[in-house]
């Protein structure tokens, strides 16, 4: 099911402006370049978005960030047999913040390749988000 922009955008407005006002039960944020965001809506369920949009609304396990390049790896929300996951090639994702260009579903070899294509390689170590990240 394809998401719309004007969901991700409601869905990331109603999620900051809830972890503003402190309702967010031990979520916290975590600041990444140029505006964005790794935001942990639950336990264990992480996702990536900026004033605008919600970028990664996979469940964000892994990540990090070199310069103004946000990478890590996704669990998809929605578990399915492999033989109904058409399209879905893999779960490494790139954001580079300043042009605003993501990519997605990548398999490792892809996003290896992404990663040379900005200038990073080899490609960094990922790390869980912690809270201590949000300081």
């Amino acid at each position: 099911m394809e998401v719309s922009a004007l969901t991700r955008r409601t869905v990331a407005v109603l999620i900051v402006v809830g972890l503003s006002a402190g309702c967010g039960n031990g979520d916290y944020v975590i600041s990444l370049p140029n505006g964005y965001a790794l935001y942990r809506s639950a336990p264990d369920i992480f996702f990536i978005g900026n004033e605008k949009t919600v970028v990664v609304d996979a469940i964000v396990k892994e990540y990090a960030v070199v310069g103004n390049i946000v990478t890590g790896y996704v669990e998809h929300r929605y578990q399915r047999p492999a033989s109904e996951r058409r399209g879905l090639s893999g779960g490494y994702f790139v954001i580079n913040t300043l042009n605003k260009k993501c990519s997605k579903e990548l398999d490792k070899k892809a996003w290896v390749d992404e990663l040379a294509s900005e200038g990073i390689s080899p490609p960094p170590e990922l790390k869980q988000p912690i809270p201590a990240d949000a300081g």
